[in-house]
């Protein structure tokens, strides 16, 4: 061997690790970076996650509160059916089946006055 093979043997070897370390060193720099972001994801996604949990307590609630009303309603109009129905119809007075009660505030849904809708 001559000295010239050898330098060529060095140099395509040198650049054999050069070509192989600094994509290594490009993909260790990327997997740091995607680590700190999937930490903050997470993070993300806890806070957002207890959020979620307190939102679906309050909407639970508001759906027991409108639970409530929608049986006090229930029996305000059983009740009202039973005071002004005559007696022989057993069926009820047509006027009643669009009863709402004063604490409902929408003037579209029904009528405060127990009468029926306008057609």
């Amino acid at each position: 061997m001559d000295e010239w093979t050898v330098v060529t043997v060095i140099v395509v070897l040198t650049g054999l690790v050069v070509s192989l370390v600094k994509p290594l060193i490009h993909l260790n720099g990327t997997l740091t970076r995607l680590t700190e972001a999937v930490k903050v994801l997470e993070r993300e996604l806890a806070a957002f996650s207890g959020r979620n949990s307190e939102a679906h307590l309050r909407l639970w609630k508001k759906s027991e509160e409108h639970d409530a009303r929608l049986l006090r309603c229930e029996r305000q109009f059983s009740e009202s059916r039973q005071k002004n129905d005559p007696p022989g119809r057993p069926g009820g007075s047509a006027r009643f089946l669009y009863f709402c009660p004063k604490y409902f505030s929408t003037k579209s849904m029904c009528s405060t006055r127990n009468s029926r809708p306008r057609r």
